[in-house]
């Protein structure tokens, strides 16, 4: 039974060591966390991983069916309507689309 995790993946790119320090000699491949996520990286994110997590973990029986990925209104986050997100989404008979979080209108939601 499907329980909605897919996964967790650290956002971290691998750099080689430019100095030698006691920690560790020059050359040595390291691993740091990106400091700002652009729209790229963040593409890049949900084709690497979060698509591929959903078509792996996703019930067969549901495979047909629409699956959305919510995402904020994130200056980083995809256009629902990028092109290489929707032909990861689509690959394999899958039907994996991204929409906004649509917005909160203060007056018919809090105070009605």
């Amino acid at each position: 039974m499907w329980d909605g995790k897919l996964g967790l993946w650290p956002l971290t790119e691998e750099y080689v060591a430019q100095r030698s320090s006691r920690n560790r000699p020059k050359g040595t491949v390291c691993t740091r966390n990106i400091d700002v996520v652009n729209r790229n990286i963040y593409k890049n994110f949900l084709i690497r991983y979060v698509i591929p997590a959903i078509k792996q973990q996703w019930p067969r029986g549901d495979r047909r069916r629409p699956v959305m990925i919510q995402q904020d209104n994130a200056k980083p986050h995809v256009l629902p309507h990028d092109a290489d997100v929707v032909a990861a989404g689509m690959e394999g008979g899958w039907c994996i689309r991204l929409l906004f979080q649509p917005p909160i209108h203060l007056t018919s939601t809090y105070w009605t």
